[in-house]
């Protein structure tokens, strides 16, 4: 069934995800995670939707961590997570706060 389908890729709109996001830090870690899965070649979806629902869950006072398990990883291995997550800081800068 697959043949008779057209599949083509659709890029995020990046600065009106960053407006809808309301928190640039949350917003470049998402980024950071979207180019780590792509180098790795990881088949995960990190959505707008990741996003925006990320960053309320944060401003709500959920941890970062926590937040990226509840919209991005659902059920990752660690292996993924790990990669995903390389070279990222999950600390927000004091300048941000």
């Amino acid at each position: 069934t697959l043949d008779r389908f057209v599949i083509f890729n659709v890029h995020y709109d990046l600065d009106l995800e960053k407006y809808l996001c309301k928190n640039d830090w949350y917003h470049n870690v998402i980024q950071q995670m979207r180019n780590n899965a792509e180098r790795y070649d990881i088949k995960i979806i990190i959505s707008p939707r990741a996003c925006i629902d990320g960053a309320d869950l944060l401003d709500a006072g959920f941890k970062i961590k926590d937040v990226l398990d509840m919209v991005v990883f659902k059920g990752c291995s660690n292996d993924v997570k790990s990669k995903i997550l390389e070279g990222i800081e999950l600390r927000k800068p004091k300048k941000m706060e």
